[in-house]
């Protein structure tokens, strides 16, 4: 019998901003709908982050996901601008060389702006999804 192995999915929202100088941002939920290489098999989830543009993020301060799918990161207090921020979700999936298995690449678009009132997901959230 042949064992399928699908790679990992996952959803985010397709933008979002937030205020320059606003301090540290935690955004549950914001990487929604996990799904494993092999549903039903216990797995470890990672999900793997890239900013393109990090002059608008404060030292230390980089995206990053948690394996909850909840985002972090701290806007500089002296740069806005946009970054594109690519995702990619990695799954442990013990198939026949003890491969990883990883996700095809979001992209969010992420704009650090002066005066935002707060952080605002994007009219099409959750639109993207990895397939």
């Amino acid at each position: 019998s042949s064992t399928e192995v699908h790679t990992p999915r996952f959803c985010i929202p397709a933008t979002l901003e937030v205020k320059q100088g606003a301090g540290p941002q935690v955004i549950h939920n914001f990487a929604t709908n996990p799904d494993s290489s092999e549903p039903g098999v216990d797995q470890a989830l990672c999900y793997n982050v890239w900013a393109h543009t990090t002059e608008i993020f404060c030292e230390g301060g980089l995206p990053t996901i948690d394996c909850e799918g909840t985002l972090f990161f701290t806007p500089s207090y002296h740069f806005g601008g946009v970054s594109l921020v690519t995702i990619t979700l990695s799954d442990n999936a013990a198939i026949a060389e003890d491969s990883v298995k990883t996700s095809p690449p979001l992209t969010l678009k992420l704009l650090v702006v002066p005066g935002a009132v707060s952080v605002k997901k994007s009219k099409d959230w959750r639109s993207q999804t990895t397939r």
